[in-house]
């Protein structure tokens, strides 16, 4: 345990629970608790205190009276391992610090309970865990903005109190010096009365030994493994990020014509008359739709909010001229499986679309962001593939175009917007070229080949 990590208690509601302690998979329930007392005479800092989970994976885990841990408390890892299932990383913040926390295929990690007194040592013990993948369940403060799991550890333990801690060692063990001298002191006198009974004490101690023996073999195989399982977790991870994966941004996305009526039906509800305002522009843009008004005369920050009222918040500016207001697109999803076009299909169809209606359209070919190294851990990955973005002017209405963008697989409306007095609507968006997995590594194999 470092420097920086520690051993404590922390307070949940009402609850105190362990956290900080030394977590070990069992090879055989039943001898869970000698190998923990094996594992708590190596520590600098001797264990005291015992607890065992059991279920799907049997784990022990040695707890320290000089940490603050207590007979019949319950451990927050093992009580969370309760709640949750499959493989889970979170930090956090707790009334003693930052509390990391993993597991992986239901079993606690050696070194995934750790309390930290200050936020970067856990941030980046998390951010080296998460790259490693594989994660169900993430969980960090919601001011980290990851957008990971942010529900309160309180939530997530309610109900949760077992197992608890326990003596690691029998009452004569945990009794002062001076009384256990005096307890050996008369056994000894007892023994000495017999040579049978000094063999018997002999055959006892050397079975202690040889069973001590086996316990340690058994932690080294166990630490032999774990080590073996990290080399190939390491290879595992390395060979994921030379296998590339292509972001299918578009999937994520809502369906074109799905985000031009959810656009159509909010500017509707945006445009409403304001007394002593003048409406200039509207548009969307994202996930929300946006107006914005200058002041004519009698135009108030009271006749604004009295118009608006139910409909948006009007946002005026500094100099009281100018006022802003918006408000989220509703009922999109992600459309899911979509099979887009190819780069020369989606400008013939482009291209044939807007010569048909003798329309203009500018369009721009992007092309798929460079590999990044295999050792730069920081680059963006998966990568999209290359698309084309178009913008073009038209007298025609959002709605009406909503199912001409219908017959473009991969595509995204970025932007829609109108100027008052003016006669067109602008509108702007990508086309994505549809592209696989298996593409883009049959496509590095042969430059790999030619290299």
């Amino acid at each position: 345990m470092q420097d920086s990590e520690k051993s404590g208690v922390i307070q949940v509601g009402d609850m105190e629970y362990a956290v900080g302690m030394f977590w070990q998979t069992a090879e055989d329930p039943k001898s869970a608790k000698r190998e923990a007392k094996l594992a708590a005479k190596q520590e600098v800092n001797p264990a005291d205190l015992f607890v065992m989970r059991e279920g799907f994976v049997a784990q022990w885990a040695i707890g320290w009276t000089s940490s603050g841990h207590k007979k019949d408390m319950p451990a927050a890892a093992a009580c969370l391992a309760e709640a949750l299932t499959g493989n889970w990383l979170g930090v956090f913040e707790v009334n003693g610090g930052w509390w990391f926390v993993a597991s992986r295929r239901d079993a606690i990690l050696p070194d995934g309970d750790m309390l930290y007194e200050d936020e970067d040592e856990p941030r980046t013990r998390f951010e080296t865990e998460f790259v490693r993948g594989g994660w169900d369940r993430v969980f960090t403060p919601e001011e980290w903005g990851m957008g990971a799991d942010a529900t309160p550890l309180e939530e997530l333990l309610e109900g949760h109190d077992e197992p608890k801690l326990s003596y690691l060692n029998d009452f004569f063990t945990r009794l002062p010096k001076t009384v256990k001298v005096a307890g050996v002191a008369a056994v000894v006198g007892v023994c000495i009365m017999g040579y049978v009974g000094v063999q018997v004490y002999e055959g006892i101690v050397a079975e202690q030994r040889a069973e001590e023996e086996r316990l340690a073999a058994q932690q080294r195989a166990a630490m032999m493994a774990r080590l073996e399982a990290e080399r190939l977790e390491k290879e595992r991870l390395a060979a994921a990020r030379r296998l590339e994966r292509v972001d299918r941004v578009w999937e994520n996305a809502p369906l074109p014509s799905d985000w031009v009526v959810a656009c159509a039906t909010a500017l509707d509800k945006l445009s409403v008359q304001v007394a002593g305002w003048d409406l200039q522009s509207i548009g969307c843009s994202g996930g929300g739709a946006s107006a914005r008004w200058s002041r004519g005369i009698g135009g108030s920050i009271a006749s604004a909010q009295y118009s608006l009222n139910g409909i948006a918040r009007p946002a005026i500016g500094a100099s009281g001229e100018v006022m802003n207001a918006s408000v989220p697109l509703q009922g999109l999803d992600a459309r899911g499986a979509e099979t887009a076009w190819k780069m020369p299909l989606i400008r013939e169809n482009f291209l044939e679309l807007f010569q048909g209606i003798d329309a203009g359209v500018t369009l721009e070919q992007v092309a798929r962001p460079p590999k990044p190294p295999d050792e730069d851990l920081e680059a963006p990955r998966p990568r999209p593939p290359a698309h084309f973005t178009f913008r073009f002017a038209s007298e025609v209405p959002p709605l009406a175009w909503a199912s001409v963008f219908e017959r473009f697989p991969g595509m995204i409306v970025d932007n829609i917007g109108f100027s008052i007095g003016g006669r067109n609507w602008q509108y702007s968006g990508r086309v994505y070229e549809d592209l696989t997995d298996e593409e883009v590594q049959q496509q590095n194999a042969l430059l790999e080949g030619q290299s």
